[in-house]
């Protein structure tokens, strides 16, 4: 199966994580195999639970995906909320996510179609500052990335 493996992500959560200010970071990956009628909602309901409802489901292009990511890993907050500067410039944390950023890249080549959808109920983590919900779907796998910054 395909996935992201998840000492990366937590390596990156460690890293935005230390002295930051009112910050807190949830990123995790889930694999399953893939069933027929590969129904997303279906899909999702199967990881997190029967109780989840989901918004704005929407096919997006591979093209975005890094970007998605980047965007949210790489937010600076201001003076009261958020990772620390100097977090943001480590190198550190630079090759955690470009090591991150690989993994993607090895599943988006295997992937037939990206989806991208909010909790609306549900969601495994409190999100305030950002938050991403990922679904990368090939022939034999189907993985979603998660991720999440609140207060």
């Amino acid at each position: 199966m395909k996935t992201v493996d998840q000492a990366l992500l937590d390596a990156v959560v460690e890293i935005l994580e230390e002295d930051c200010w009112n910050y807190t970071v949830f990123l995790k990956s889930f694999s399953i195999e893939p069933y027929e009628n590969r129904d997303l909602v279906e899909t999702i309901k199967k990881v997190f639970g029967e109780d989840v409802v989901m918004d704005n489901i929407r096919q997006i292009r591979k093209e975005d995906v890094r970007g998605i990511i980047d965007s949210a890993l790489y937010y600076a907050g201001d003076v009261a909320t958020g990772p620390s500067a100097a977090s943001l410039a480590s190198p550190e944390f630079h090759t955690a996510v470009r090591n991150v950023q690989e993994q993607v890249a090895n599943i988006l080549e295997s992937a037939t179609r990206v989806e991208t959808f909010w909790f609306r109920e549900g969601h495994p983590a409190y999100p305030v500052f950002w938050d991403f919900a990922l679904v990368f779907t090939g022939e034999t796998f189907v993985t979603i990335l998660i991720g999440s910054s609140s207060d």
